[in-house]
């Protein structure tokens, strides 16, 4: 599979209204759904077509964004595993975060200097994306990190991709971390981002994603 650049930061009007649909749909959409399926199993008297097709619809939109939500999260978890490796990236599991709205990852081995990244792109104008970024950092091949309230922006040296932003509530720790990290003295026997890259590519590719090229 040929990947195929896409801008992860396009956000013209239409993108926006998509983007303000989403998280309608999630913030009040969905409880409203489950909440109204929910009362839907209350059993009546007298059934009717129309309402039995409506507790069937409104059970296949609920079941449908659970799907898809549980195997987009599954194909980042995949990709995770695929570029962990003794002595290369091993973080500890107070080390990682996962974003689970925007599908991303962001994990820390503070043993051997190397950071991983993994952001589902568009996901502000689609509820559901193929486009995937992965960043394989060592202490070298990045400009700064940032830490604004729970988001933790590392700045990259690929100008089509400037930034990749995750945001948890621990993100403040690990900034702290990496802030360590970057002043302490890393030796790497092999290039880690792109180890990373081709790992990162052929589990994409396995998994019918659409893995966006970066430049380090």
């Amino acid at each position: 599979m040929t990947q195929q650049y896409t801008d992860p930061y396009h956000c013209d009007l239409p993108s926006r209204l998509r983007g303000t649909a989403k998280v309608m749909f999630i913030i009040f959409g969905m409880p409203s759904l489950i909440f109204y399926t929910l009362i839907f199993l209350v059993p009546t008297p007298i059934s009717y077509p129309s309402y039995d097709a409506l507790i069937i619809l409104c059970w296949a939109i609920v079941l449908y964004v659970f799907v898809r939500t549980y195997k987009n999260n599954k194909k980042i978890l995949e990709i995770i595993n695929s570029v962990k490796l003794e002595g290369l990236f091993e973080p500890s599991n107070s080390d990682e975060i996962f974003s689970f709205y925007h599908n991303g990852y962001l994990g820390i081995d503070v043993a051997n200097g190397t950071l991983v990244c993994i952001r589902n792109i568009n996901t502000k104008e689609n509820l559901f994306t193929n486009n995937v970024l992965v960043f394989g950092f060592d202490i070298h091949n990045w400009r700064s990190c940032e830490l604004s309230g729970n988001q933790i922006k590392i700045n990259t040296n690929d100008p089509r991709v400037p930034y990749i932003a995750i945001e948890s509530r621990r993100a403040s720790i690990l900034f702290e971390k990496i802030s360590i990290m970057r002043n302490q003295n890393f030796t790497y026997p092999h290039s880690f981002p792109g180890w990373v890259d081709v790992k990162a590519q052929e589990a994409a590719e396995a998994r019918g994603l659409n893995l966006i090229p970066i430049k380090y």
